[in-house]
């Protein structure tokens, strides 16, 4: 038997909330997740892009020749751009990333902002990534020059293009 001064509703309580909390660790322990960020380097022509798990340790690689930039959509599919292709990988099981397909297009800079896929080449194209294995290409826009290595960034909405030619922006 249990004396004491009423506080089992409390108790109760807060013993619950420590179930919940432990219960929602143990499904957030167990869902599969996809890769938490992806690095590369050289020797070129060959690249390894090593993608490391949510937990941030090594998973795997790939190796693609010449990688001038890579992106990660959702942390579930990855884009790498060369001087004539874009490569895209399934990355959601990090240990055994996936090959989707190769797009002929130049690819020096990428960058993502919701679902729309940013490549710089010789011009600046914009796909929608909503389907992530089958960009769809929506625009592209002429620029003053090829676009530098790892060339594309975007800060407050404003696509930053780094060229041959000098920085062009794009409100977006």
């Amino acid at each position: 038997m249990i004396s004491g001064s009423g506080n089992i509703g409390m108790v109760g309580n807060s013993m619950k909330r420590i179930i919940l909390i432990c219960l929602a660790i143990f499904v957030l322990a167990v869902i599969p997740a996809g890769a938490s960020y992806i690095t590369w380097g050289s020797p070129n022509p060959v690249d390894y892009i090593k993608i490391y798990n949510d937990g941030g340790t090594y998973s795997s690689y790939v190796k693609v020749s010449n990688v001038q930039d890579i992106v990660v959509y959702k942390g579930s599919y990855m884009y790498a751009g060369t001087p004539t292709s874009l490569y895209i990988y399934d990355i959601r099981n990090a240990a055994n990333p996936k090959y989707v397909k190769k797009m002929d297009i130049s690819s020096y800079g990428l960058a993502i902002k919701n679902s729309y896929l940013y490549v710089g080449g010789t011009s600046l194209r914009v796909y929608l990534i909503s389907s992530p294995t089958s960009p769809r290409f929506i625009n592209s826009r002429s620029l003053p020059g090829t676009v530098n290595k790892e060339g594309l960034e975007i800060y407050n909405n404003v696509l930053y293009v780094s060229t041959t030619g000098g920085v062009k922006t794009f409100p977006i």
